[in-house]
């Protein structure tokens, strides 16, 4: 017995937060229309909307039997393949025909947004399929994101050639109804002289006509200074101020330019008297509040199950995206290691090859100075072989020179060149 228990729990906090603000609440709405919209709560433009695949979210502060109301356009001509609707949800309240009225209409009445406009001529909007049925719409780009599955696509009963529409839709009815402000429904208080005042402008005997500046006063005292008015009465604190009985200018003292003076009597409004309500209305207004709050509750709870798969999908898809970039972070450093040490290495083989280019450079250095000396050498043989030629022609001519000095001694003999001694010797010969 634990869990209905505590389901009355919930519900009786549910009932008592529903008592604790019927009259106004804070309304979260989530809608888009087939082409456009404009959103007004009791003709206070709140939000719109171009294009009808993106679900927008409106806000506004809604007090008891504000209508909530739609101007909706479809672009271009109607057809099969261009129908009109909008869809939506209001505080956990998924549209349906039977929350609307709707009218086709050229001239839907300067008030058709607002509280007190009558729209009990209207017809109930017509229903086009559900969010998560099979429709045009869901056909085209899928379920609408943000409205429950059981909302509806709503129109007039023509969405292919009514093109623009006026929606109404009140959201929280009011329990009790206030009088209207008007002299009818006014406590009359006796009239007092002389206190309603028109300044230049103004026709005689007409407190309206005409007139470019009022001057009230009552019992003694000004209370209103200001514009004049066409018609009706001037409200100053409450209390209603009307003209009577003509009576002359410049009374009580007043300069000639307050034209014309006239009696005045005010009225304040009657203490309006709320109507009996029924026990029963009462518990069944309460119980569908109820069923609202408890509906709007489960969607939330819904969807909140549903952020917290995706979050967890989503973590666990990050997960595997983290372990895989850490594995290739790895193995990047590995082969950052490998190229650095592979640096090294060939630093280390440049080094050796310069030193060796150093070396082989002195060597050929040496080289070509030992063959520079090779060559002084090849040159000093030269000489050495030439004057070996010489001394040997030298020899040859000394022998020969001999030789006849012992033959004859007594012969005289001259010295000759070298070159000369072998022709000499053969010819002698």
């Amino acid at each position: 017995m634990i869990l209905p228990k505590l389901t009355l729990f919930v519900a009786l906090i549910a009932l008592a937060s529903g008592l604790s603000t019927a009259n106004k609440v804070q309304m979260n709405m989530h809608l888009t229309c087939d082409n456009t919209f404009e959103l007004f709560v009791n003709g206070n433009r709140i939000c719109s909307g171009e294009h009808w695949t993106t679900t927008y979210n409106c806000k506004a502060e809604v007090n008891a039997g504000d209508v909530i109301a739609i101007d909706g356009r479809n672009s271009g001509q109607g057809s099969d393949n261009n129908p009109a609707a909008f869809i939506g949800v209001f505080n956990g309240v998924p549209t349906k025909p039977s929350d609307w009225r709707c009218k086709d209409t050229t001239n839907p009445g300067a008030l058709w947004n607002k509280n007190n406009f009558d729209d009990s001529s209207w017809p109930e909007a017509v229903s086009y399929g559900r969010n998560d049925g099979s429709n045009i719409w869901r056909n085209n780009a899928g379920v609408r994101p943000n409205i429950p599955g059981e909302a509806q696509w709503l129109w007039t009963s023509n969405n292919k050639n009514h093109d623009r529409i006026y929606c109404r839709y009140v959201p929280i009815k009011a329990v009790s109804t206030s009088a209207t402000h008007t002299a009818a429904s006014e406590k009359q208080f006796p009239t007092q002289a002389y206190g309603w005042y028109t300044r230049s402008g103004g026709v005689e005997n007409n407190p309206y006509t005409g007139v470019r500046q009022l001057v009230i006063r009552w019992n003694g005292a000004t209370i209103y200074d200001g514009p004049g008015k066409d018609s009706g009465p001037v409200v100053v604190a409450g209390y209603s101020y009307y003209p009577s009985t003509y009576r002359a200018p410049s009374l009580y003292g007043w300069s000639s330019d307050h034209n014309n003076a006239f009696d005045i009597y005010r009225t304040t409004p009657i203490a309006a008297t709320a109507p009996a309500v029924k026990l029963s209305d009462m518990a069944k207004q309460m119980s569908d509040q109820i069923d609202q709050n408890l509906q709007r509750m489960t969607e939330e709870l819904n969807l909140v199950k549903d952020l917290h798969s995706k979050a967890e999908t989503a973590a666990a898809a990050s997960k595997i995206l983290f372990d895989s970039a850490s594995s290739e972070a790895v193995r990047l450093k590995r082969e950052m290691e490998n190229s650095l040490a592979a640096a090294t290495t060939s630093q280390t083989q440049c080094q050796t090859a310069s030193n060796h280019h150093i070396s082989a450079s002195a060597t050929h250095s040496s080289a070509v100075s030992k063959l520079k000396d090779v060559a002084n050498i090849d040159k000093e043989l030269a000489v050495i072989a030439e004057l070996k030629k010489k001394l040997e022609d030298v020899g040859v001519l000394y022998s020969f020179l001999l030789d006849i000095f012992v033959c004859d001694q007594s012969l005289t003999f001259h010295l000759i060149p070298p070159s000369a001694a072998h022709q000499y010797q053969t010819t002698n010969i």
